[in-house]
């Protein structure tokens, strides 16, 4: 940076100067048109905008240098930015199949939710049938006492 302040200092500095000999230059124009003192004059002119084309020339070199430099930086970063999106594109592919496999196990989810609330309503519907078997158990139970004991007595009063 600061080699170009300098280089942009140094071509006004010469620009100026040659702006300077130019307009001598038309102020002698004016006053003499003694060919003797036109010829230094116009040498005068001529080396002052030489200069000026050398300066120019330098500067469109330097231009050059510095718009390679600025082409490079570009594709650098094309380079870098297209790479960025082909990382964007893979993020976003795998927030699809993540999205997916969520929705997927949300059904699943459900599912077993539903399916578990099925298995509890049947299991509470076995715990009510198995206290009904007991019940029906210890009366079976009682029934045989029941008959046994008539069987009994019966048989003893088949014997007296």
């Amino acid at each position: 940076l600061f080699r170009q302040k300098a280089i942009a200092k140094i071509l006004g500095t010469m620009i100026k100067s040659c702006t300077n000999s130019a307009t001598k230059l038309r102020g002698f124009f004016a006053v003499s048109s003694d060919f003797v003192a036109f010829l230094p004059a116009m040498t005068n002119w001529i080396l002052s905008f030489w200069l000026l084309s050398f300066l120019l020339s330098l500067s469109m070199c330097l231009c050059e240098h510095y718009l390679d430099k600025i082409e490079k930086t570009q594709a650098q970063t094309t380079c870098r930015l297209d790479k960025m999106d082909g990382r964007l594109d893979q993020i976003e592919e795998d927030t699809r199949h993540t999205r997916v496999l969520l929705e997927a196990t949300n059904k699943n989810m459900a599912l077993l939710c539903e399916a578990q609330q099925e298995t509890y309503s049947k299991l509470h519907q076995l715990d009510r049938m198995e206290i009904t078997l007991n019940n029906v158990k210890s009366g079976t139970e009682a029934l045989k006492d029941v008959v046994s004991w008539h069987s009994q007595d019966i048989k003893s009063l088949k014997q007296a």
